[in-house]
């Protein structure tokens, strides 16, 4: 991939892939979203669950640990480890250069501590949104954080019908 281009990636955990038959109920759905990587049900929901940030021939995301240290990461594009690449949708083009992007970021990953991640509310999803606003003016397509957009409209009501009763 050209220097420049801001490509968003969408992986699936591998373990999901390699799940046992003595699954336990709470891993069935995923089991089931596995198996039908290559059927309609993941593309018709557009679910990828992990998500990262091609440039500059690097992939950047943000994942969870227990530090107040950063939490954003870079591999080798397409490579993530323990996750299948699935997919990649064009953003944009940035117009730092790969120095200035490399101190960008530097200063970007301060503001993402492993240990400010939250499935729902500050997850790799938000990562690459913000990332690519800021290197192309650009946000991610809106469907992309969709599961965590589901969690937290059922997390709310949940909420609200426990205080209704």
């Amino acid at each position: 991939m050209p220097n420049g281009i801001v490509c968003l990636l969408g992986l699936l955990p591998r373990f999901w892939l390699s799940m046992g038959p003595s699954m336990l109920p709470s891993q069935i759905v995923p089991k089931m979203l596995a198996n039908r990587l290559e059927g309609s049900f993941t593309k018709l929901l557009a679910i990828n669950f992990w998500q990262s940030t091609h440039v500059h021939g690097s992939e950047y995301s943000f994942g969870a640990h227990d530090l107040p240290t950063s939490g954003v990461f870079e591999v080798e594009p397409k490579s993530c480890p323990g996750f299948l690449y699935r997919s990649s949708i064009f953003i944009g083009r940035t117009s730092l250069h790969p120095l200035e992007f490399r101190d960008f970021i530097q200063r970007m990953a301060s503001e993402y501590h492993g240990d400010t991640y939250h499935l729902i509310s500050k997850n790799c999803n938000h990562f690459t949104d913000d990332l690519s606003t800021r290197l192309t003016g650009k946000p991610i397509p809106g469907w992309v954080n969709r599961l965590a957009k589901l969690g937290n409209k059922s997390v709310l009501l949940i909420h609200l019908f426990v205080a209704t009763f």
